[in-house]
């Protein structure tokens, strides 16, 4: 893992050919005009606009009221809240509100920008911020210049023809991952959009396609194990493609082939509703944006994949599972890595399900480090502990936080499909080297997808495993507690049913499923949705399972399933607010 970037030496000869290619783009021609218009990546929030303009400004979880003060003039509260505002990603909101007044204060923070920060300084000087500021520039070119007089056009020009240079010089100094693809995204789209920076095209073309070979598995996935980042870097990736393919321009051939083996890998990672399922560090995504990347990416539908990425996909009827089947994440994708082998996500239809609790990043440290624990994932706790342990805080580029040091050493996966359904059975030895005990779960997906059953099973075999075991009895007591954790959706609620030896469990559409165990005792505990879209931690509850292992072999069994038939429930249809612009750009 990577000291932090102010001690190491690779981190100190980053930082000074960073500063040093920012002071040489002063040298840089201006920008003569735009070419070629590129459409914006993501259609903003008119809702996130309208408070934009009231001073509003919310980003990594907190929220900045500063009426008639520009951004760059109050203090932030944190590095996340910084990079939001220098990577401009909040010229969507603005566009999406559309208007007058949304238009000047889209160009007045723009140009205070220019004028604070437009000499190579500050923080938004880094590789991957400079890429999707000069995209958000460049696709809201005509919001942002209409009605400018030609002093002010020309400072614009200047600044992208300045930001430009840089990038083309420090690219490679973004981190590998999702700033080095942010970063090659932002100089294929100046070379294509910008007049007289058409010799970057063939470059940033090749560059992006040698980046898809070395970081875009043969199954589609990333060393990150982050879905949201994988859904993100291919969303890039079509947006730079059509953007070119419009342009007259043909994408690199690696480009397109990482797209083809990314597609399969995306829809296996996506939940009924179209989100992305949560897992390191990741959050379900922007609303539509992975499907209007499917769609446009123009990538054969085929079959969906069944694993990928060390995830594993089980799907019958309208039902489908997210499995964790992988190891844990090495190099900088550790430091968001999550302690969750065995963890699954589950919808029914548009309606998710059962969940993990998300990436408490956008919500502080505190949450941030909680999420990242076992117990916020439906999965198993042995022992009260985790099956991975973190280490001392570190740095890798701007990301900072402790990383998963070890792990499980084994985890396996076994996949088997009758007529009745798909079985699915995995383990992990996370646990061994603290309690002796190895994890086992068994997974019955039904054909209709009315049922889910799971058999978890814990056991010490071999004397070494057996006297660890024995030592971790004495430790807790009476024996090893268990607990199996299933955590809801908020709009899933839970009450016990009429025997009170069952729960059931009501969604938005009436759709009802029964929850029984063997081998243990339910509760309902509070539990929380991380959704980093939200104002905060939105509450919600979790289903809890617990025993206490006395034997060195423990099972537990579970089952959802589904009551009535599927078709009571076939017209669920999710009905999203739209947000329509009613006033001129």
């Amino acid at each position: 893992m990577a000291e932090p970037a102010s001690t190491s030496l690779w981190g100190r000869l980053t930082d000074a050919d960073n500063k040093f290619q920012a002071w040489r783009s002063g040298f840089a021609a201006s920008a003569k005009a735009i070419r070629h218009q590129p459409s914006p990546r993501v259609i903003g929030s008119a809702i996130r606009g309208d408070a934009l303009l009231t001073g509003k400004i919310r980003a990594a979880g907190d929220t900045v009221s500063a009426p008639n003060r520009l951004p760059w003039d109050v203090p932030h509260p944190t590095p996340r809240f910084t990079d939001h505002l220098h990577g401009f990603s909040w010229l969507d909101d603005l566009g999406a509100r559309g208007g007058r007044e949304a238009r000047v204060t889209a160009q007045k923070w723009v140009w205070s920008w220019i004028e604070k920060y437009g000499a190579a300084r500050g923080p938004g000087w880094v590789p991957d911020l400079t890429g999707t500021r000069l995209c958000h520039w460049l696709s809201h070119a005509p919001f942002l210049l209409k009605e400018i007089g030609p002093g002010r056009q020309q400072q614009f020009f200047r600044s992208l023809g300045r930001q430009t240079a840089y990038l083309s010089n420090s690219w490679d100094d973004a981190p590998q991952g999702l700033p080095r693809f942010e970063a090659l995204t932002g100089l294929l789209i100046a070379g294509v959009s910008i007049e007289g920076a058409e010799p970057l095209v063939d470059r940033a073309g090749s560059l992006l396609g040698k980046e898809c070979f070395a970081r875009i598995g043969a199954d589609g996935g990333m060393a990150s194990r982050n879905p949201e980042e994988l859904a993100t870097v291919f969303s890039l990736l079509v947006w730079s493609a059509r953007t070119l393919e419009e342009a007259g321009g043909k994408p690199h051939p690696d480009h397109i082939a990482a797209l083809a083996r990314m597609a399969p890998a995306i829809r296996l990672l996506r939940l009924g509703d179209g989100g992305i399922a949560q897992f390191h560090g990741g959050s379900r995504g922007l609303h539509g944006l992975v499907e209007q990347a499917l769609a446009d990416g123009q990538v054969r539908l085929g079959q969906t994949a069944n694993a990928a990425m060390g995830f594993s996909r089980m799907s019958g009827g309208r039902t489908i599972l997210v499995i964790d089947t992988g190891g844990v994440p090495e190099g900088d994708g550790a430091l968001t890595a999550h302690a969750a082998p065995l963890a699954f996500e589950m919808s029914t239809g548009r309606r998710p399900f059962l969940l993990n609790c998300g990436t408490g990043t956008e919500f502080g440290d505190s949450w941030s480090r909680a999420s990242r624990n076992i117990a916020a994932h439906t999965a198993m706790v042995v022992g009260g502990t985790s099956p991975a342990k973190f280490g001392a805080l570190t740095r890798a580029g701007r990301i900072q936080a402790e990383p998963v040091k070890t792990g499980p050493k084994t985890v396996t996966v076994e996949r088997a499909t009758d007529r009745s359904g798909q079985w699915l059975l995995c383990g992990h030895d996370g646990y061994a080297p603290i309690n002796g005990l190895v994890h086992e779960r068994r997974l019955f997906l039904a054909t209709d997808g009315g049922d889910l059953r799971g058999e978890d099973t814990l056991s010490a075999t071999g004397s070494k495993a057996e006297n660890a075991f024995t030592a971790a009895m004495r430790k807790h007591g009476r024996g090893v507690p268990i607990a199996a954790h299933f955590h809801l959706h908020p709009d899933v609620a839970v009450e016990a049913d009429s025997t009170g030896q069952a729960l059931i469990l009501t969604l938005p559409s009436g759709e009802q499923w029964g929850f029984r165990q063997s081998g243990g005792t339910t509760s309902v505990e509070p539990s929380v949705c991380l959704d980093p879209h939200a104002d905060a931690p939105r509450a919600t509850k979790q289903i809890v399972v617990k025993t206490v292992a006395t034997s060195y072999a423990t099972r537990m069994n579970w089952v959802f399933k589904r009551e009535g038939t599927s078709a009571q429930v076939l017209r669920d249809i999710v009905e999203d607010p739209i947000e329509l612009p009613d006033q001129e750009l």
